[in-house]
């Protein structure tokens, strides 16, 4: 959830402060969760998906043809290519990449752009390409 509401980089300080102030975690979290955090997504290879280049959609709701809802975890769109990040906690999973697969899919339908998707694994800093 905390992911969702950055659209740069710098938006992580001011969202672990509302978060503080909202009570969903205490303030030795959110020094813990900007320590952790703040490298992360100054990393070269995730940085891209957090700089203020391009239009960024979170949790943005995909349809697909029989109705059913798919919502990827951050979607960019820069320089003609749209861009998907799926954000997981967990161990690296098949099914993740297929999860991705399946929003490349659509947002290539809807947009007829180049779709590149990522997945990335918060627990070990794991950016992990994904094959359409």
């Amino acid at each position: 959830a905390l992911m969702a509401r950055l659209r740069t980089q710098a938006d992580l300080r001011p969202a672990l402060e509302r978060c503080v102030l909202t009570g969903e975690f205490d303030r030795g979290t959110a020094i813990a969760l900007e320590g952790k955090l703040a490298p992360l997504l100054a990393r070269p290879d995730i940085a891209p998906f957090f700089n203020a280049t391009g239009q960024v959609f979170t949790e943005y709701t995909l349809v697909d043809a029989n109705g059913g809802a798919h919502r990827p975890d951050r979607v960019v769109e820069h320089a003609g290519i749209t861009h998907v990040l799926d954000i997981k906690t967990g161990h690296p999973s098949e099914h993740h990449h297929q999860q991705v697969r399946t929003y490349m899919r659509l947002l290539s339908g809807i947009n007829g752009s180049a779709t590149t998707g990522h997945l990335l694994y918060l627990g070990t800093g794991t950016l992990e390409p994904v094959e359409a």
